[in-house]
């Protein structure tokens, strides 16, 4: 059974505009996207970055930002994710980011790690990824 406390956010109100190709990476932990005047800009959270998805029109991206790692360690390819944050940023909003926090409840246990956060079609709702044991995940 899954108890939510804070974990899923409506995106009401989205206003889609469209506009040329933005272009979002990832690069160095960093979003960066060409902007509509052709200048390359980033989307800055003060943490490093990861999971970064786009939509199809690139109208809304979404990525997490890590809040707390360790290192990697027994040959794992990356630090291990202690605690992150979904981050939501919008074209209508000129890409400003919007924070959610992550604190869900599973079976009893609290988990403040998100992974690959996608947004509806319709983007009404966010999805993301919770690593509920060292094997599996859970959708949330």
């Amino acid at each position: 059974m899954i108890r939510w406390l804070v974990a899923v956010a409506l995106l009401t109100d989205l206003t889609i505009a469209r506009a040329q190709s933005a272009s979002f990476r990832l690069v160095g932990g960093v979003v960066t996207y060409s902007s509509s005047d052709g200048k390359e800009r980033q989307i800055a959270v003060g943490k490093p970055c990861a999971d970064l998805w786009t939509d199809p029109d690139e109208n809304v991206v979404a990525f997490i930002a890590v809040e707390k790692q360790r290192p990697a360690w027994g040959g794992a390819p990356e630090p291990y994710i202690e605690q992150s944050s979904v981050f939501v940023a919008r074209r209508s909003d000129g890409f400003r980011p919007t924070r959610i926090g992550i604190d869900i409840e599973i079976d009893g246990l609290r988990w403040k790690v998100a992974r690959e956060p996608r947004v509806s079609p319709d983007y009404s709702t966010l999805y993301f990824f919770v690593p509920d044991t060292m094997t599996s995940w859970a959708l949330v």
